[in-house]
């Protein structure tokens, strides 16, 4: 089995790393439950259950840095990449909030489910989720018509939305230089859908 790129990281980049997520990850918690207690949710969906979440993808985090063939997860964040960490997971809180406010009215008016509760906490996790997602894939060359995104069946995994190849040769010969960055551990799933958002659905 070849590698494609050279790993020089030392264990500790490696503990340096987890360690930026990890608190990356803890001030996602925080907020949360925070954002619970506001809507009267703290009940329904206790503190216990959000780090139950966050500490199954810390877990999961962790096994990607330790895979000897993800190049993303092998050096410590820099400042610039933990900047746009943190706008990233302002927008994930924000975007989740719209999630809490619903659950709140169905709480309010119809009682809470067990059905509801897992609903939520699904969207918690896609949420934190997205944690992994950015770290990634702010390391990757940016190739037109590619995305990136994480299911539990694939990993993470790119989405080729259009015809990435076309008729000029020059630029052909670029984009799969490019291109050869993906190597094994991903997978490279081409669609025909213009969906660059679309995601495997996740069981």
């Amino acid at each position: 089995m070849a590698l494609s790129f050279c790993d020089i990281s030392t264990a500790q980049d490696h503990q340096l790393l987890i360690s930026q997520v990890g608190k990356t990850t803890i001030s996602f918690q925080s907020q949360v439950n925070a954002m619970l207690r506001e809507r009267g949710l703290g009940d329904f969906i206790a503190p216990g259950d959000v780090e139950s979440v966050c500490r199954h993808f810390v877990a999961l985090f962790e096994r990607h840095v330790r895979d000897p063939i993800v190049p993303m997860f092998k050096y410590p964040l820099s400042k610039n990449e933990a900047s746009r960490l943190e706008h990233k997971l302002a927008t994930s809180i924000l975007e989740l909030s719209g999630l809490l406010e619903e659950t709140a009215l169905k709480v309010k008016y119809g009682g809470g489910t067990d059905r509801l509760k897992k609903r939520t906490l699904h969207g918690i996790h896609y949420a934190v989720e997205r944690i992994l997602v950015n770290v990634a894939f702010q390391r990757i060359p940016r190739v037109n018509g590619i995305s990136g995104a994480y299911s539990s069946r694939t990993g993470l995994t790119l989405v080729i939305a259009d015809k990435v190849f076309g008729e000029n040769r020059a630029d052909d010969r670029v984009t799969f230089n490019e291109l050869r960055y993906f190597h094994l551990g991903h997978v490279i799933a081409y669609r025909e859908s213009p969906d660059v958002n679309e995601i495997p659905e996740r069981k």
